[in-house]
C-alpha cells in the first residue's frame, strides 16, 4: 500500500541508501531512462530518495503480493521484456 497509515515506511538507514545509490549513478553519468516502481511506499519513497529525475510509473506487476504472489517472477520479467531496446538503464524498483 502506498497509504503511509498502514504501509510500512523506508527506514532511516534505508532512505541514507537511495540517497547514495542515486548519487553513485548521477557521479557514473548513467542516463536512467525510467523507473517503474512497485506501489508499496518504501519502494515510492526509494525512488523519491534516489533523486534520478526520470519518469517514474508504478505497475501492479510489482505490487507482486497484494496481486500476485505466485506469478510474481514472470510478470517482472513479462514487464522488463515489453520495454523497447535503448542506450538508457530502465529501473524495477
Amino acid at each position: 500500500s502506498s497509504d503511509a497509515s498502514i504501509a510500512r515506511q523506508l527506514s532511516p538507514a534505508g532512505q541514507v541508501q537511495a540517497q547514495e545509490t542515486g548519487s553513485a549513478m548521477r557521479n557514473l553519468k548513467l542516463r536512467v531512462e525510467k523507473i517503474f516502481s512497485s506501489e508499496f511506499k518504501r519502494c515510492l519513497e526509494s525512488v523519491q530518495f534516489m533523486n534520478l529525475e526520470a519518469p517514474v510509473e508504478t505497475s501492479t506487476e510489482l505490487t507482486y503480493y497484494v496481486y500476485n504472489e505466485n506469478q510474481r517472477y514472470l510478470k517482472t520479467i513479462q514487464l522488463a521484456e515489453r520495454q523497447p531496446v535503448s542506450n538508457g538503464i530502465i529501473i524495477l524498483m
